[in-house]
């Protein structure tokens, strides 16, 4: 079944009009059916770059989402981790925990879109000009290197246990794929902070 007639059957389905109800329940009943509709397109979108202007745009929503619901989100992530990238984090979440579900929540963001800084920061540290260099060709030839120039970065130890678990227990080959993808998404604006950082330091000398 096309992924359309999915999400509008899960709107449909769980927002039907039933007459004993007074209109605020009935509203609330509407509510709890958009949300599952906006969970299932926003998680669809995992792996595909029309993901982040999902989250943007449901952001506010998801921000508001009551526990039931948080958690229904989180279990279609983790769902879609294993799909689309074959990866299952080394310890088992509880998404009981609010810890847990705000980690989830930031780890999908930086998997999917919010990994400029760490890409700026891995790229410093292998001195190579992203518009001088065939990304691909680069980053598998090297993928050794670049793997331990991760590992050793200390930015990833800032970063929460989901994020650090998913750059040093991913397998290689699957993060280079990961990289080549999120740098090419991003190459102009890592580029445009490694040309500042340069004129920066000439600057100061």
């Amino acid at each position: 079944m096309p992924k359309d007639d999915i999400a509008l059957r899960i709107l449909h389905g769980t927002s039907v009009e039933i007459p004993e109800l007074d209109i605020e329940e009935q509203e609330n009943i509407d509510v709890k059916a958009l949300t599952k509709y906006e969970i299932y397109l926003l998680t669809e979108s995992i792996g595909t770059n029309s993901f982040q202007d999902n989250y943007l745009l449901f952001k506010d929503n998801i921000n508001n989402y009551d526990v039931d619901e948080q958690k229904l989100y989180g279990n279609r992530i983790l769902t879609k981790l294993d799909e689309v990238y074959g990866f299952n984090f080394s310890e088992e979440l509880n998404l009981n925990i609010l810890e847990d579900r705000i980690f989830l929540d930031y780890f999908i963001q930086f998997l999917e879109f919010e990994n400029i800084e760490f890409l700026t920061t891995l790229f410093r540290n292998l001195d190579v000009s992203l518009f001088k260099i065939n990304l691909e060709q680069y980053l598998e030839d090297n993928s050794k290197e670049v793997i331990f120039t991760i590992q050793s970065l200390d930015i990833i130890y800032t970063y929460n246990k989901l994020i650090l678990n998913f750059l040093t227990n991913y397998n290689s080959e699957d993060l280079i794929k990961w990289l080549i993808r999120q740098t090419n998404n991003n190459k102009i604006e890592v580029e445009s902070n490694l040309k500042m950082e340069k004129e920066k330091i000439k600057w100061q000398k």
